[in-house]
């Protein structure tokens, strides 16, 4: 039963983190892509940067598309960055 209850705490705690992205300052910041459009956000896996990189973010699941941040409209429209390596 502490397995059963350790394993769910474990699994609800990795699905909180998924659609969470680390910029270069270290503050863990979330990220959208467009779905279709940028009025229809979707939270995806991607490492990405609020630093403009000069190389756009990539969601992590296939098929990779652009990932963004939600602006002030709630709109995913904010550009984000591939993290330097």
């Amino acid at each position: 039963m502490a397995f059963a209850l350790a394993s769910a705490g474990a699994v609800s705690s990795n699905s909180a983190k998924v659609n969470k992205v680390k910029s270069t300052s270290g503050v863990i910041i979330p990220a959208f892509i467009q779905n279709p459009s940028s009025t229809s956000c979707l939270d995806v896996t991607a490492d990405c940067s609020t630093t403009n990189t000069h190389v756009n973010c990539m969601s992590i699941e296939q098929p990779a598309k652009r990932a963004y941040l939600k602006n002030s409209l709630d709109r995913c429209a904010t550009e984000l960055w591939q993290n330097p390596q």
